[in-house]
């Protein structure tokens, strides 16, 4: 802890040290340590002038490995004025920003912190492609309204979310909210045959990362009700030692629940779940989910 006093004095050290030469700053990560230290203990207007020589900057630094940390740092420590401005920075890049190992960090970030809903939407559409992005204000963030107001658009829409679903899988970045959010408007209202070729092992990995949240469980679900006996059973496995977490999670409970609905082999459950659920009945029969 800081007394105030202190705290203003090194904050009015620091913007005279730094002010003017933010920018040349930022890509050193020692550096950057202190911009982030500034956005911390400074008051949002006095700390505008950092925000104000970082905006034209806002996309390059969320792709850097340290750059990133200073735009969550600057989400997280300005002011909704601000916040907006940074948007507006970030807006039309989304989707490639979202594609980037290190700039989805930012993304999500923003989406799942931030975002009005109205922002949410922008962010959304952009993977709905170019024409559909200029109709954004008359969309919300799920497929629904789309599929209502422009039907004829639908598998055009469902063909680039499906590219896009196959990068992230492949990229491994489903952990993140926004990506289980677009991936999910493709589980729900894709062919189920096509669902199915996506339940590789590859997604199969990272399925057990995801079952907490409730796009990710949602996901999670619908591979075990498309996939293949094979693809059920390497799912099953990626479960074991996770069981526990899953039992007592308001999200991923449901997940156990489609997987004893869909899976006949009794053994296989036996063995990989019910050994471990048990356990967990016994020790806590009065959690919220046991009767479930």
């Amino acid at each position: 802890d800081i007394a105030p006093e202190k705290r203003s004095e090194i904050v009015k050290e620091l913007k005279e040290c730094m002010e003017g030469k933010v920018e040349s700053l930022m890509f050193k990560h020692d550096l950057a340590r202190v911009v982030q230290l500034l956005l911390r203990l400074a008051k949002s207007e006095e700390s505008s002038f950092i925000v104000k020589e970082l905006l034209p900057h806002v996309c390059e630094l969320s792709k850097a490995k340290y750059g990133k940390f200073t735009v969550n740092c600057m989400l997280k420590n300005t002011s909704p004025k601000q916040r907006k401005l940074i948007f507006k920075s970030l807006s039309g890049q989304i989707k490639k920003l979202t594609l980037h190992a290190e700039a989805v960090t930012v993304v999500d970030t923003f989406y799942n912190d931030y975002a009005t809903s109205k922002e949410r939407t922008e962010m959304i559409t952009e993977f709905y492609g170019k024409e559909l992005y200029l109709y954004r204000d008359l969309l919300s963030e799920h497929f629904t309204k789309v599929i209502e107001l422009y039907p004829e658009k639908k598998d055009k829409v469902l063909e680039e979310l499906l590219n896009h679903t196959q990068v992230f899988i492949e990229k491994g970045l489903t952990g993140h909210i926004i990506v289980q959010h677009l991936m999910l408007q493709y589980f729900l209202h894709g062919s189920e045959d096509t669902i199915q070729e996506l339940v590789t092992e590859k997604l199969v990995e990272q399925l057990v990362k995801i079952v907490h949240t409730k796009e990710g469980s949602k996901i999670a679900m619908r591979c075990l009700w498309y996939s293949k006996a094979k693809e059920r059973k390497l799912i099953i496995r990626t479960f074991k030692g996770h069981i526990k977490d899953m039992c007592m999670n308001e999200n991923s409970y449901l997940v156990l629940c489609a997987l004893f609905d869909c899976v006949d082999d009794t053994v296989l459950i036996k063995k990989s779940i019910l050994s471990e659920s048990w356990k967990i009945l016994t020790s806590s029969p009065c959690h919220k989910l046991a009767d479930y």
